[in-house]
């Protein structure tokens, strides 16, 4: 009786032993698969991404060479138009601020520097700067002004060869459709026949001056103060 006990016990066992070892490989099979798809996934998103990088380095360097290619033509456009000038003549009426007046000028391209005839200049202080005031005189009104001064220069002139030092201001000038900002030396121009020289530096690369021509500027309508 004991023995047959034992041997059905034995049995009992084998078979447990064979169901564990086939839940084993079932378990170890699954993993093996999920593994296999997930090598398989990264794989697909690797090659996704080799994909993309070279899509991306394909439309770079098309923007690059498209870039590069407009540059081109631009500069090849830049050469072959020529910029067109504003041309004014040799006497012009133009206008400033402040005073905020139209003025006649004589342009003078053999001039460095513009200038504007002023009366009573005083150089002052105000808040810790340094400023000046000065009196514009036109058709019988007088025009005061109060600006900053930028600095002094030395001025020789071509009659005497002495030099002369005078105060520079910045004003807006307005000539024609032109509208800049410009350095102007004030001095006393009573001995000229026009109360303003508009020299080099208010010329720059916008104005071409034709001598033969006078007055080709309309004068500026914004009115006086």
């Amino acid at each position: 009786m004991l023995k047959y006990i034992l041997l059905l016990a034995l049995i009992f066992l084998t078979g447990c032993h064979s169901i564990f070892d086939t839940a084993l490989e079932k378990k170890i099979d699954e993993q093996s698969r999920q593994t296999q798809l997930l090598l398989t996934k990264v794989a697909q998103l690797e090659a996704a991404q080799k994909e993309n990088n070279k899509l991306i380095s394909d439309y770079l360097s098309l923007t690059k060479n498209e870039l590069q290619q407009n540059k081109q033509k631009k500069e090849l456009l830049s050469q072959q138009l020529p910029t067109k000038k504003q041309v004014i003549g040799q006497i012009e009426t133009i206008y400033l601020n402040p005073p905020k007046i139209n003025l006649p000028a004589r342009i003078d391209t053999g001039a460095t520097s513009s200038s504007i005839h002023a009366i009573n200049i005083q150089p002052f202080e105000r808040n810790g700067k340094d400023w000046i005031k000065f009196d514009i005189v036109y058709e019988d009104k007088t025009y005061h002004v109060e600006t900053k001064l930028i600095k002094y220069i030395k001025v020789v002139q071509s009659s005497t060869k002495t030099a002369q030092k005078r105060a520079v201001v910045e004003l807006e000038l307005t000539m024609g459709k032109i509208v800049q900002n410009t350095l102007f030396t004030v001095t006393d121009r009573s001995h000229m026949s026009y109360p303003v020289l508009i020299g080099r530096n208010a010329l720059k690369d916008l104005l071409v001056v034709d001598v033969a021509k006078k007055n080709t500027l309309t004068p500026s309508n914004k009115k006086e103060p």
